[in-house]
């Protein structure tokens, strides 16, 4: 067993696990996890067979217990369940329990669903080229649309999408958007 810790308590439970790095009273409660780093008071704190995490601040993924491969910095930031290949950057931020591949980046991001990327809370404007925006999505530039899967039916779930399609030689390209008409029918408008 290669592991370092500094600091009350840090590993305290460990009895295989190998190659953490716990700085604080941090990783208390590690017993087989492999390759983890927590600095912070109880960063990664009841993390018990995990593997791969990296928890950097106060309480930063001090719930999770055996979800492996997550980063988190931040002050509190992945604190209420257990993950897997998920990254919570910002105080604050976090998810939904049990979620796989999801990201929150900002101050109280919440990310609610696998495969999901959550930039900032519901107060956040984002800027893609400029740097004071004023709408949720501002962009200073073009936006490419390149569909390759198959465009879904169009209902409440879809409403609002656009979707592109690349014409072959000879066929114009089609720009749609699912929407609802008068008689709550939706439907696949062309507007190109």
């Amino acid at each position: 067993q290669f592991n370092t810790a500094y600091g009350r308590e840090a590993l305290r439970s460990n009895q295989s696990g190998s190659n953490n790095v716990a700085v604080g009273p941090a990783m208390v409660l590690n017993t087989y996890g492999n390759d983890n780093v927590g600095v912070g008071v109880s960063a990664l704190n009841l993390n018990g067979t995990g593997n791969q995490n990296t928890a950097i601040g106060r309480n930063a993924l001090s719930a999770n217990t055996t979800g492996s491969s997550n980063v988190a910095i931040g002050w509190s930031s992945g604190i209420t369940q257990t993950f897997s290949n998920s990254t919570f950057v910002g105080a604050g931020a976090g998810g939904s329990g049990g979620l796989n591949n999801a990201t929150a980046i900002g101050w109280n991001a919440y990310v609610s669903q696998s495969d999901s990327m959550v930039l900032g809370n519901n107060s956040v404007n984002v800027g893609m080229g400029v740097s004071a925006p004023t709408q949720k999505l501002e962009v200073n530039g073009g936006i490419r649309m390149n569909t390759v899967n198959a465009k879904p039916s169009c209902g409440s779930t879809v409403r609002g999408t656009f979707w592109f399609t690349q014409g072959v030689s000879g066929i114009k390209d089609n720009v749609e958007v699912c929407a609802k008409d008068a008689t709550n029918a939706y439907s696949w408008r062309t507007l190109y």
